[in-house]
């Protein structure tokens, strides 16, 4: 769990340390998200432009690189993943070793669930009621040797069969509702994919030595496609695999954007999980 906090606040870091008043750094900032301090102060007013602000007059504006860097460390920090999440992962983590519920009422099962470990249990009554689970909706469920977090997923499963009903563990609180209003609520992360777009070209032997040769799609002469042309397509793959519906071009809020060898992802905690693997809430 700290490894993964340092290469989170690693990357992050070294995204700010090279960030200029730039079209990328426009891009970013006028990426709010959905919770707390979303936008940034200079943009209160006025319409945005790829390139910078535009006040109500139409002249175009540029906020200090130190501005835009204060305000996108803001962000990062307020998302960042916290030391107290122990409480959540403690519980979540924890080996059952049977349950057998018959026909036993939701609202015991998660007071059964509360008591399984330090973390505040919370379900979001509205929410569910919304995709027709209620506090007297039934539960029967056998399971041998799980986790919480994996009577968990059974137990939305069998509630809400086709994907409506989650959870999500963050500090000390574990929090049940509807996967909409999960969803709800988005977060920046920064993700380092240098490795995963390095590009390898091919060689061939030519009179006892190897030379490269050009790669299947395109490129320089020697094969060679410039980094920023396989961050896009990069991009475009994360945005069009992992939830196309919740993107901005879909009507959705997620964003995904490229910041040198990074992407920049504005998306609800299920895709994040999606994209780097399972990780708490901050």
């Amino acid at each position: 769990m700290l490894e993964r906090r340092r290469r989170y606040t690693i990357a992050a870091l070294a995204v700010l340390a090279s960030l200029p008043a730039s079209p990328v750094a426009a891009q970013i900032t006028n990426s709010p998200i959905s919770h707390g301090s979303a936008t940034p102060p200079w943009a209160s007013s006025g319409r945005s432009t790829s390139t910078g602000m535009a006040n109500t007059n139409g002249v175009r504006t540029n906020p200090p690189a130190s501005a835009h860097r204060a305000w996108i460390l803001s962000e990062v920090q307020r998302t960042a993943p916290s030391r107290n999440e122990s409480a959540a992962i403690e519980t979540l983590e924890k080996r059952i070793e049977r349950v057998s519920w018959e026909d036993e009422p939701l609202e015991s099962v998660v007071e059964w669930i509360r008591q399984q470990g330090p973390a505040n249990v919370v379900p979001v009554w509205r929410a569910l009621d919304d995709i027709g689970v209620q506090r007297d909706t039934l539960v029967t469920l056998e399971l041998r040797d799980v986790t919480a977090h994996q009577l968990l997923v059974e137990l939305c499963d069998q509630l809400a069969p086709f994907g409506g009903m989650g959870f999500q563990g963050h500090g000390n609180v574990i929090r049940i509702s509807s996967q909409r209003h999960l969803d709800s609520k988005l977060y920046i992360r920064v993700y380092e994919v240098r490795d995963v777009a390095f590009d390898v070209p091919d060689f061939i032997p030519l009179g006892g030595c190897s030379a490269p040769v050009a790669a299947a799609g395109g490129g320089g002469a020697d094969g060679y496609i410039p980094l920023e042309v396989r961050m896009d397509k990069l991009a475009d793959i994360v945005r069009n695999a992992i939830a196309p519906e919740l993107r901005v071009e879909n009507g959705g809020d997620c964003s995904v954007q490229v910041f040198k060898s990074s992407l920049v992802v504005r998306a609800p905690i299920s895709v994040h999980q999606k994209i780097g693997g399972d990780f708490y809430l901050p």
